[in-house]
């Protein structure tokens, strides 16, 4: 049993180290308890094993008491200048850790934090209930689709009492990405026709469409230009010019569209997703110019009255009214097409032209010969031959006239 003595004479002297000056472990803990039996004798093995550990458990205990005691010690006061004569009195340590939370105490906080947003800085406050620093900001009044990346940046400043700052702007390589802000417009582009206008009448069956579409802030995105022709939706190119603010776009038809009336539809929408309303604009085609009959005077027509009235009926199926003048002068066209003008007309020939015209421009003309005679004629000579004629002869009279 010579190495459990040993054991137990090691592990005593181990305790003593620990807990110098002391006595007892626990009050009411008896003396054999804190020492090993060193009989070399017989040994009971669970009885020595047990001891062991409760002597083991009292030490961890009084180890504990003693820390405690030491951390709730009050920090000394400094030593004030003795008296000549007086006695020396020792300064007493002051414990590690209790220097250690002194220092902790002394550490600065954090006495500002701002924010750095489109020229402007905003101070943040701290929000007790989450422990985060917060401010409310205005967004831009335009969007960030010019701005690098299509995103503002920005940066946050955090200073404490010594005065040290801490900077963090969008390159930072931990938060810089949380500092990039996407601002979308809300405004849609604005589209405007060049030509043809609302109404318009057009004699040429493929006309050069134009229209306009800009929107100054995120911009136009050229790919969703659509141009309908009657709901038909163009699929063949059609030019954009880039300009300021936006694109001119023109388009003619492959196919020439057949007289009458059309509707063109344009749509688009910016960068930022906002779609304009689609504009429309409807107008006639009309290659074909009107009818126009005269129903008096006939063409050559000689007459001893000065006036005449010149009368006819005019028609365009796909763009009337239709206009007439005779002579240049507007002459009134009855809901039927029937007109009627009276003319004074000057001795001599006459020419009468009549123009019928429909709103596209397209027009008709016709015009007539009418002779104006009013002188009667002079007689120049007359003459009887032979004269005197024998009974049951003949003879030849001849005039001499003029007009």
């Amino acid at each position: 049993m010579g190495f459990f003595k040993d054991f137990k004479d090691d592990f005593s002297q181990a305790v003593n180290e620990l807990m110098p000056g002391q006595d007892n472990l626990e009050d009411g803990a008896a003396n054999e308890d804190l020492v090993v039996n060193t009989l070399e004798n017989e040994v009971d093995v669970e009885s020595e094993l047990s001891k062991l550990d409760g002597l083991l458990e009292q030490v961890t205990s009084q180890t504990a008491k003693q820390q405690t005691s030491v951390q709730n010690q009050p920090v000394p006061s400094a030593p004030q200048p003795k008296p000549a004569g007086e006695t020396k009195i020792e300064q007493p340590v002051i414990p590690e850790n209790h220097v250690k939370n002194t220092q902790e105490e002394r550490k600065m906080a954090v006495k500002t934090v701002q924010y750095v947003f489109n020229g402007q800085t905003y101070d943040l406050t701290l929000d007790a209930s989450t422990g985060k620093y917060k401010a409310t900001v205005p967004a831009p009044s335009k969007s960030s689709y010019s701005q690098d990346g299509h995103k503002y940046g920005g940066s946050v400043i955090a200073t404490d009492d010594a005065g040290n700052s801490t900077t963090i702007d969008q390159s930072d390589a931990t938060f810089g990405a949380n500092l990039l802000l996407r601002v979308l417009e809300k405004v849609a582009p604005t589209l405007v026709f060049t030509y043809p206008t609302a109404g318009a009448y057009i004699t040429n069956a493929t006309p050069a469409i134009r229209f306009k579409v800009t929107d100054n802030d995120s911009g136009v995105n050229p790919d969703t230009i659509v141009i309908k022709v009657d709901g038909a939706k163009v699929t063949t190119s059609f030019t954009k010019t880039a300009v300021t603010g936006g694109y001119e776009c023109s388009y003619t038809p492959g196919t020439a569209l057949a007289d009458g009336a059309h509707t063109i539809s344009i749509e688009a929408s910016d960068y930022d997703g906002n779609a304009a309303t689609a504009k429309t604009v409807t107008f006639t085609i009309d290659t074909i110019p009107p009818t126009l009959t005269l129903t008096n005077p006939a063409d050559g027509l000689i007459t001893n009255k000065s006036t005449l009235v010149v009368s006819g009926k005019t028609d365009d199926a796909k763009s009337k009214p239709v206009t007439v003048t005779v002579n240049g002068a507007s002459v009134a066209v009855n809901s039927d097409g029937s007109f009627s003008k009276e003319i004074t007309l000057t001795n001599g020939s006459n020419t009468i032209t009549v123009v019928a015209k429909d709103k596209a421009g397209k027009t008709t003309t016709v015009t007539r010969k009418v002779t104006l005679d009013t002188g009667a004629p002079v007689f120049k000579g007359i003459t009887l031959t032979p004269n005197p004629v024998d009974c049951g002869k003949t003879f030849i009279i001849s005039v001499e006239v003029t007009d």
